[in-house]
This record gives structure tokens, C-alpha cells and sequence, in this order.
């Protein structure tokens, strides 16, 4: 939508008397004015710099504080409301307060500027940050480097972060006529008490600062990263006894209608509108909001005793809006977040709510329009944005990932590294005598770290400092570490901060992000054994690096032995018992390991232990031999039984390596018993013991009418208790 002024906006009466033209403040009238929120008309390379949260002073007039936030923020104004091109005297007025700070650069400034009647431009006045908290005014010909440093409301190095009143602001008032250009410049200041208890002070009487006069173009906002602007209240007074020229503002989006809505400056007025299509001989009498459906130019105009005020005019474009597709970020293991920017068109802000489901589930429609916060997420994430007028945003997939059950092999604080052993330099902080070649670099260990497999790269990037914030930060270019001896049992988590919303991470050697966290969190998996070379981008402070090794999860039900195949080399969870199992003809023998035996890849062993899901870290260790164990391992897609094949099962009650039925197929990841196909004709089951001693249990051979007891021992007269008998569990009384 564009606002423009058809002809002149307003003629003004200029009472000549002698010389000159007397002009009393009653009467100017209020033509226009401003909050500076960040949907007021500002632009800007993107509105999360301009601060709008807090109030320039304390009083409840004074709100709707705009604030450029951050390093070279630029934040305008063009006054596409208020330029009244033909007129020869107004006054616009403003609050402006200053925050300046110890830094010597990342310098602000602010200037207004317009355009004379040859449409030639110039600077009406600037506000300037040349080092330090020295802030210089300028205004034309008459005013040049007028210290303005008492004038700072805060001398912090966070002033940026400071939310709340100022405590000292000024009031700007620049006056065009057709004498040309007056600049006047008083003094607040307050202690955060009521608005009239403001200490008032002159700073700049009023001082004609240029003899042309100047239409107002633009009012520029450059933010520092310390040293800022705030500026409040703009408001555009005239001088007329002609009827102002009616406001119009869209107040309703609806599909592609647009709701328009005249406002007068007086009851006095009657305000008259017609369309391109219309045409000025057909206006119409405004009594109402106006519902426009098709794109056009609206024509508007008020009325007071026969007086005439300019026509103004708007571009009204009718079409449908859709809303901004949100995003979704993790944050950690089981939680998430989506964000949705906000939608504005015509100036109407689209009063949207995020919709949502997980895994699937039933639509969730949240409270918030803007962001949202999931916890205990085990699904897929699919979000988008509603509101009445506008159309719903395309849908937000975030697929999920389960975080990676692992545990530390070693870690390291990178950020805190400088500051521990007080090294400013990289050049002092490697330790030459460890240099190799990983990853067609050279790299080297950090002295006094105590995780050789760490080597950084020698860099001049690097800038070390003794803080314990930034502290390793690679300054001035790309820089590199690298993990060696890895391997794809492993998982390297990477903690990093980067300045000026840049991503942590440029390029991984050998390896890939399975995913991150938003605080910077990334958990990169090798894609083969050796080393992984993190690349990392300018502007990056490195906080933590380690290598953790994932774990295999295995479940050992209230029965209290599993089978299980270890996915690569292993230790033995505490808490688990693991045991080989030997076949010697008709009977096994069963065979305790040490608890710091690391298991082999594809070793099939018997578990024991409570009824719960135990984790098997994964290790770069040596594994041991594992002699005397005739378990197999069943991998691929499964092996068919065919009645050669004994399996762990519970059947009534009594565990044991039952006989697997012919053709059946034993899972992947399960451990099994083979024999030979006479045993197989003998042997019913092979019995397991309910204690952990296990050792040396005899097996049981299938004679028909034989009587076994829970060890699969059999017995020639069985007395009172539980036994097996052709089959079948047998309770003697």
C-alpha cells in the first residue's frame, strides 16, 4: 500500500505584517503523527533490530520507544505521510535520547534531511558519534560540532541490554516556513518520577539553520553495537484555516478485501471519497469504514464552510495475503520451539496463532501466534500459522531424530582454555612437538590437554584471550581442530558460539551432523574410522568438544537371561553378568566373563541380571578373545531354523534353549544354539539355572517318559517339586 498526497496537501495562511510573519504557537494544528513502533513505518535490513519494548521515559505518554540493536543497523523513515511538498510552514518535533558507551568504534548517528523547492537535498541537522561518548550536533550553516556529550543518558558498555525509562532525552523541534529552516533543542531530565517533576533545560535556542526552506524526506537512524538512539513521539503540526486533508488507513484485511477507514481532524468536516473507477463527479458522502474488493486508487478529501481541502489519494492492491511459514528449531534432546514472524500488510498486523502436531497426532492449536515451546518431543513436527483474512502458511516439517544414547569417552573445555593457563597466543598454546598431518593439515596437541586424540590447527585466526567468554575464537578467518581415532561407533558433540547470526560450523572432513541444538550444540557422527576435521567460520568462540561413544541397548525381562550380539566392540554394563555357553556333546557349560572384558564385534553371548534395558558403551579398545563359545549370532535378515537350532525361551515358567520350530526365523541380533542333527533328535531342551551360578549345568536329553528337573538334570525317581515330563511341566505334590 502507498499513501500519497494528490497536488498540494495544504495551502498555509501566512499573516504578513511589515517584514516578516508573526506565528503563534496556537496556531499550529496537529497534522500528523507517529509512535515509532517498528510497524510505523520504519525500514530496515530486518525489524529484530529495532527495539521497540520499553519506554524512552517513564511517564505512560511515552511509549512505543524504536531503537536500532546492533552494529550498522540503518533504520528510516521516509515520509511519505507527512511530506506536504507545497506548504511554507510546519513544525515537526521529536524526542531523541542518547546511549553512548566506552567503545571506539561501531558509531552511530542520526540525520534528517530534505528537499528544497529545486528538489535539491540536504542534511537539516545530524547527531554524530565520533569516538567514545563525544556526540557532536550539526544543523545546516549555523551550527557546527555542538558538543552534545552531557547529554548521555547511560554510559554503559550494555546499554543495548538496558530496558526501561532514560534518564535524560531531548526534544527536537525543527520549524520550516517559508523564511526557511529553525532548529530548536531542549533538555530533559527525570529520575523516573512522575512527567511533572522533568527538569527542563535550553540547549539550543531557536536558530535558523538554513534560508531555504526544506520538505521533509527522510529521518536516519544508524545504531552502534554500544553506542545508540532512541527516538519517541514524532509528530507534524501545520499552520491553515483551510480543512486538513482526512487520513486514510486500511483497518481490515479480509482475503483480498480491504477495509478503509477516514479520519478527520475535526467534527466540523465532511469528507468526501470517489475510486479511478468512480471519478471525482461521483464522491460520495463518508459515513462509514469502506470495503474495497477490487485493486484501485482511493480519492478522499474533506469539506468545511465551502473550503476545500487537498484531494489525498491510495493505492488500494486487493489481494490475498498468506502467512509466513514458521520454523521449527531443536533445543534439546526432547524439546523444540517454533518461531512465526509476524505478517503485516497495509499496515494491519495478522492476528495468527500456530498450529501444530506431533508424530501424527491431533492438531494442537497454541496460544501464542508467534513461538511456541514443545517438551518431551518423540515424533515428527509439522507446524504452520492461521488467522482470520489471511491465508493459512505452508506447513513446517521438522523431522525427528532420537537423540543418540551415548557415553563420554573424554571431553574438553576449549572456551576456558586460555583462561585456566593464562596463554594469549596460539603460537604459545600448541605443543610443537606433537605435530601430524590429519586431513591434509598440519595439525598439533594444546599443551597441558590431556586428550591426545585433540589437535588444533596453527592458526593466526585464533585469538586466545584470558576471559572465561570467547576466550578461544577464531577471529580473523576460518580455523580447524581435529578428533582422531574415531570411528562410526562414535558420536563428537561440539558446543560453539558465532557472532553476527553466522552459522558455528563452514565444512566437516569425515563426517556428518546428525543434528544440532539451537544454543549451538552439534553432534556429528564419522563416516569412517580415522579422523573428523571441524572447520569453523570466522567470528566463532569454541566452548566444549568431546568424543562420546554410543551405546547398544539390550533388555533382560523379569526371567533374568537374554541373548545378545554385541554391534561392535563393547564393555560390560554393571549390573550385567555375561556368559559364553560351551556345547560338549549333550551338555554346556556355562562360563562367567570378567567384568572388564571388551566383547568383539558379532560375539553372541548369554546375559544376566535384574529386568531392565542395559546400554553397552562402544569402545576403541583392544577387544579380547573369546574362546570355548559355541552361541551364534544371528545377523542379516535372520536364520530359518530347521530343527538343528535351540533358542532362549520361557515356556510355563521353566527357561531354557528350547528346540526352534522348523522354518520359523530367529531374529537378527539374537544369539541361538546349533547341534547336530542326532543331539537335535535327543535333546529336548537345555535347562538354565535360576541362580547366577551357572556353571557346568548338565543338559537335558529327551527320553520319552523321562522325568527333568528345572536344570535340565534328569531324575530317576522324582520326589516332590517341578519337573519336565514328555514336554509338559509336571508339579508333584
Amino acid at each position: 500500500m502507498k499513501t500519497t498526497l494528490k497536488s498540494s496537501v495544504l495551502l498555509f495562511l501566512i499573516m504578513i505584517l511589515g517584514g516578516g510573519a508573526e506565528v503563534h504557537a496556537d496556531d499550529y494544528a496537529l497534522a500528523w503523527n507517529n509512535g515509532c513502533s517498528s510497524t510505523d513505518g520504519w525500514k530496515t535490513t530486518s525489524t529484530a533490530n529495532i527495539t521497540t519494548n520499553n519506554a524512552l521515559v517513564s511517564d505512560d505518554s511515552y511509549l512505543n520507544l524504536m531503537t536500532p540493536n546492533g552494529k550498522d543497523r540503518e533504520n528510516t523513515y521516509a515520509f511519505t505521510d507527512a511530506n506536504f511538498t507545497s506548504s511554507n510552514h510546519y513544525k515537526f518535533e521529536f524526542d531523541l535520547a542518547i546511549y553512548g558507551s566506552n567503545a571506539t568504534n561501531h558509531l552511530a548517528h542520526i540525520i534528517l534531511t530534505g528537499n528544497n523547492s529545486a528538489n535539491e537535498s540536504a542534511n537539516l541537522f545530524s547527531v554524530d558519534c565520533t569516538k567514545y561518548s563525544t556526540f557532536t550536533l550539526s544543523a545546516g550553516t549555523a551550527l557546527s560540532s555542538v558538543d552534545m556529550s552531557a547529554n548521555v543518558t547511560n554510559n554503559n558498555k550494555k546499554t543495548r541490554d538496558i530496558t526501561g525509562a532514560a534518564t535524560a532525552w531531548c526534544h527536537y523541534t525543527i520549524e520550516g516556513t517559508s523564511e526557511g529552516m529553525y532548529l530548536t533543542v531542549e533538555k530533559y531530565t527525570t529520575s523516573g518520577v512522575a512527567e511533572s517533576e522533568l527538569v527542563k533545560e535550553d540547549l539550543i535556542a531557536r536558530t535558523k539553520i538554513n534560508d531555504n526552506l526544506y520538505h521533509l524526506t527522510q529521518l536516519s537512524l544508524h545504531g552502534g553495537s554500544y553506542n545508540q538512539f532512541s527516538i519517541d513521539n514524532m509528530k507534524l503540526s501545520i499552520v491553515s484555516d483551510k480543512p486538513l486533508t482526512p487520513i486514510a488507513s486500511i483497518t481490515k484485511v479480509d482475503g483480498a478485501n480491504r477495509t478503509i477507514t477516514l479520519t478527520k481532524s475535526s467534527d466540523d468536516y465532511k469528507i468526501y471519497y470517489y475510486t479511478t473507477e468512480d471519478g471525482e463527479a461521483n464522491a460520495k458522502e463518508y459515513t462509514a469504514p469502506i470495503v474495497i474488493s477490487t485493486s484501485t486508487t482511493l480519492y478522499y478529501y474533506a469539506v468545511l464552510n465551502g473550503e476545500k481541502s487537498e484531494v489525498g489519494s491510495m493505492d488500494v492492491t486487493c489481494e490475498a495475503v498468506t502467512l509466513a511459514t514458521p520454523t521449527i528449531t531443536r533445543t534439546g534432546a526432547y524439546t523444540y520451539s517454533i518461531a512465526a514472524s509476524t505478517t503485516t500488510v497495509d499496515g494491519i498486523i495478522a492476528d495468527q496463532l500456530i498450529h501444530y502436531t506431533i508424530g501424527g497426532g491431533s492438531e494442537v492449536t497454541a496460544t501464542s501466534g508467534t513461538s511456541v515451546s514443545l517438551n518431551d518431543v518423540k515424533g515428527d513436527i509439522v507446524a504452520w500459522t492461521v488467522a482470520d483474512g489471511f491465508t493459512s502458511s505452508e506447513k513446517a516439517t521438522m523431522t525427528y531424530v532420537a537423540p543418540i544414547a551415548s557415553a563420554e569417552v573424554w571431553s574438553y573445555d576449549l572456551n576456558s582454555y586460555p583462561h585456566t593457563y593464562s596463554i594469549t597466543s596460539i603460537a604459545d598454546a600448541i605443543d610443537e612437538s606433537t605435530a601430524t598431518t590429519l586431513n591434509d593439515i598440519t595439525v598439533y596437541n594444546l599443551k597441558n590437554i590431556n586428550y591426545p586424540n585433540l589437535y588444533v590447527e596453527n592458526s593466526s585466526s585464533w585469538l586466545l584471550r584470558n576471559q572465561t567468554k570467547n576466550a578461544f575464537k577464531s577471529q580473523t578467518g576460518t580455523a580447524s581442530i581435529v578428533i582422531n581415532n574415531v570411528n562410526t561407533k562414535n558420536v563428537i558433540r561440539f558446543n560453539a558460539n558465532a557472532d553476527n547470526n553466522k552459522s558455528e560450523i563452514r565444512s566437516i572432513d569425515n563426517g556428518e551432523i546428525m543434528y544440532s541444538y539451537s544454543d549451538g550444540t552439534y553432534f556429528i557422527v564419522p563416516s569412517a574410522e580415522g579422523s573428523v576435521k571441524i572447520t569453523t567460520n570466522s567470528g566463532v568462540s569454541l566452548n566444549t568438544v568431546g568424543v562420546y561413544s554410543t551405546l547398544q541397548s539390550a533388555t533382560i525381562t523379569s526371567a533374568k537371561y537374554a541373548t545378545y550380539v554385541a554391534q561392535g566392540n563393547v564393555t560390560i554394563p554393571s549390573g550385567v553378568t555375561a556368559y559364553t555357553v560351551k556345547l560338549d556333546g549333550e551338555s554346556l557349560t556355562y562360563t562367567a566373563l570378567d567384568a572388564s572384558t571388551v566383547i568383539p564385534e558379532g560375539t553372541a553371548l548369554l546375559l544376566y541380571g535384574e529386568a531392565k534395558t542395559y546400554e553397552f558403551p562402544y569402545t576403541l579398545a583392544t577387544a579380547s578373545t573369546i574362546t570355548d563359545n559355541s552361541l551364534k549370532a544371528s545377523t542379516g535378515e535372520g536364520v530359518t531354523a530347521d530343527g538343528t537350532q535351540y533358542i532362549l525361551a520361557n515356556v510355563d515358567g521353566t527357561l531354557g534353549f528350547y528346540q526352534a520350530t522348523t522354518g520359523t526365523t530367529i531374529a537378527a541380533g539374537k544369539a541361538y544354539l546349533e547341534v547336530s542333527a542326532e543331539t537335535a533328535k535327543a535333546v529336548k531342551f537345555f535347562g538354565i539355572g535360576t541362580t547366577t551360578g551357572i556353571s557346568n549345568v548338565s543338559t537335558t536329553t529327551a527320553d520319552k517318559g523321562a522325568y527333568y528337573n528345572l536344570q535340565g538334570m534328569k531324575v530317576v525317581r522324582p520326589a516332590k517339586g517341578i519337573f519336565i515330563h514328555n514336554g509338559k511341566k509336571l508339579v508333584i505334590k
